[in-house]
C-alpha cells in the first residue's frame, strides 16, 4: 500500500518507467538491462498492491531504479516535484 496523498506519483512514475523500458528497447540497450529494468517496475507495482504500508520503501527502489538506470524522473514524478 502506498499513502493515498503518494498513489498518482506512484502511477505516473511507473507509467514513466514503461516508456523509458521501451526507450531502452529502442536504444538497443541488452536484454538484461531491459529486463532487470522491467523486474524494478514489477516490483514497484507489487508495492501497490501490499496491504502493508510501503511508501518509504516505494521512494528508496525508485531511487534505486533513478541511479542505476539515469533516470530520476521516476523518483521526482513520485514526490510531485515535477509534473
Amino acid at each position: 500500500m502506498i499513502a493515498n496523498d503518494r498513489r498518482e506519483g506512484a502511477l505516473r512514475a511507473i507509467q514513466f518507467g514503461i516508456a523509458q523500458a521501451r526507450l531502452l528497447a529502442y536504444e538497443r540497450e541488452s536484454h538484461k538491462r531491459i529486463a532487470s529494468f522491467l523486474d524494478e517496475l514489477d516490483y514497484l507495482i507489487a508495492m501497490l498492491l501490499e496491504e502493508s504500508e510501503q511508501t518509504a520503501m516505494f521512494e528508496e527502489v525508485a531511487r534505486e531504479i533513478g541511479r542505476e538506470f539515469n533516470c530520476m524522473r521516476i523518483v521526482e514524478l513520485f514526490l510531485g516535484t515535477t509534473s
